[in-house]
C-alpha cells in the first residue's frame, strides 16, 4: 500500500509465476471511505491491484470494515479474483465467487475463500456497518457446499482466509472435504525483519498443525512484506520479502501509478487556483494571534509535526497517507501540496474546528465550530 508498493509487489510476484498467488486478507485498508475522493482513490488502487496477477483474493475482516460496495462493483473497473463462500445477501445468495480455479505445473487447484464468522472484538460496530444489508453466514453447511462444489472440478481444494485456530476447530467437520487449510492467523514477524533488503529475505521455519485429520498451514506474514511459502512434508519454509526501495518496479504497473500521479497534479493545481481566489483555510499561525496558549499547547503535540512522519518514510506524496496528516485535504480551499500550500501541513486547529477564514477576519462564535463534530 505504500508509494510504489503495487509496482514492486508486481515485480516480486512475476519473478515466481509458477507459484500459487493468494491474498489471504487485508488488501484494502480497514477504514471506510468518507468522501468521493477517497472512493476514487480506493477504486484506482483496486484497479492497480488487478494488474498483479493474483490467483485468489480472499475477502476478510479488513475488507468488511472498509465497506464491501467497491468490491461488489469491482468488475466495472478492476479484475481481482475475489472469493468468499459465506458472505451472502438477505436472500441467502453468495455475493462473491465461492472458489477460484487455477492450474500450476499441470496440477489444478480450487481456492475456497472463507471469511471468518467472528467479528473483530473491538470493531464489531464498524463490521456491522461495513456489511450493511449483507451478512457472514455462520452455518457450516455453506462451507460444506462450497468445498463439495470445488471438489467436483477434480482439483485439489484449498480453503483460505484469516481464520483463528478456534474457528477452525469449531468447523472441523465442515472442513473435512478440503485438502489444506491456509490461514494468516499466526504471529507476525518483528519489524527488524522488514529492514532487510529483498536479496537477503527474512527466513523462518514452521510446521503444519493438525486439527483432527485436517492439515492447517499458518502463513507467516506482516505489513509491508510479501511471503513466499515452500512446503516439504511437515516442514514449512517461509521467506519474507520487504517491499522496499531495493525491489524493482514492474514497468506497466509503475506507468499506471505515474498516470494517477499526473491526474493528481492537475487536481492539485485546480485546488490551488481556487485557494488563490478565496482562502477559507488559514492555518494555525492565524489562530495564534488570539489563541496563543492553545497554539503553544498544540505545538507540544504530535499533531503539529504530523507530516514529518511521512517525509521520513517518503510517503509525503501518497494521497492515502497525506489525507490524515494535513488540514483540509480533499476539500475546496484545503491542503494542496506540501510545496504549494505548506501552511496547511500537519493536523492543525481547523481539522476539528472547520475553516477559519471568516473567523480570522471577523471573530465570532457564529462563524467557527467551537465543539468539533463527526462531519469535520
Amino acid at each position: 500500500r505504500q508509494t510504489g508498493g503495487l509496482a514492486r509487489r508486481a515485480h516480486l510476484l512475476r519473478e515466481r509465476e509458477s507459484d500459487l498467488r493468494i491474498d489471504l486478507w487485508g488488501l484494502v485498508v480497514d477504514r471506510p471511505c468518507w468522501n468521493a475522493q477517497e472512493i476514487r482513490e480506493r477504486r484506482e488502487f483496486l484497479a492497480g491491484a488487478g494488474m498483479l496477477g493474483i490467483d485468489a483474493f480472499c475477502v476478510g475482516k479488513s475488507e468488511i470494515i472498509a465497506g464491501l460496495e467497491d468490491l461488489i462493483a469491482m468488475p466495472e473497473f478492476a479484475c481481482l479474483p475475489t472469493t468468499s463462500c459465506n458472505i451472502v445477501n438477505a436472500d441467502g445468495d453468495v455475493i462473491f465467487q465461492s472458489f477460484r480455479r487455477v492450474t500450476r505445473d499441470g496440477v489444478e487447484y480450487a481456492i475456497v475463500g472463507w471469511t471468518s464468522p467472528e467479528p473483530p472484538l473491538r470493531r464489531q460496530a464498524r463490521w456491522e456497518v461495513g456489511l450493511g444489508s449483507l451478512q457472514v453466514d455462520v452455518a457450516p453447511e455453506r462451507l460444506v457446499e462450497a468445498i463439495a462444489a470445488a471438489r467436483l472440478t477434480g482439483a485439489r481444494v484449498l480453503v483460505a482466509g484469516e481464520v483463528s485456530p478456534r474457528v477452525v476447530a469449531q468447523y472441523e467437520q465442515a472442513l473435512t472435504g478440503a485438502d489444506v487449510i491456509l490461514t494468516s492467523w499466526t504471529k507476525r514477524p518483528t519489524r527488524a525483519s522488514f529492514q532487510m533488503p529483498a536479496s537477503t529475505p527474512h527466513r523462518s521455519k514452521s510446521t503444519w498443525y493438525i486439527q483432527g485429520s485436517l492439515p492447517v498451514l499458518p502463513i507467516v506474514t506482516g505489513p509491508g512484506v510479501l511471503s513466499y511459502v515452500e512446503t516439504s512434508g511437515a516442514e514449512v519454509k517461509t521467506e519474507l520479502y520487504p517491499i522496499d526501495d531495493s525491489v524493482e518496479k514492474a514497468a506497466d504497473v509503475d506507468a499506471y501509478i505515474a498516470s494517477l500521479n499526473e491526474d493528481a497534479e492537475l487536481e492539485y493545481d485546480r485546488v490551488l487556483e481556487r485557494l488563490e481566489e478565496e482562502q477559507s483555510y488559514v492555518g494555525a499561525m492565524s489562530c495564534r494571534a488570539c489563541h496563543a496558549a492553545h497554539y503553544e499547547d498544540w505545538k507540544m503535540t504530535r499533531h503539529s509535526a504530523a507530516m514529518n512522519t511521512l517525509f521520513k518514510v517518503r510517503r509525503n506524496d501518497h494521497p492515502r497517507c497525506v489525507k490524515c496528516h494535513v488540514t483540509g485535504y480533499g476539500i475546496d480551499q484545503g491542503f494542496a501540496r506540501s510545496d504549494k500550500r505548506p501552511l496547511l501541513m500537519d493536523v492543525q486547529c481547523e481539522v476539528c474546528h472547520g475553516p477559519g477564514g471568516r473567523h480570522s477576519q471577523a471573530p465570532s462564535t457564529l462563524n467557527i465550530q467551537k465543539s468539533p463534530t463527526l462531519d469535520l
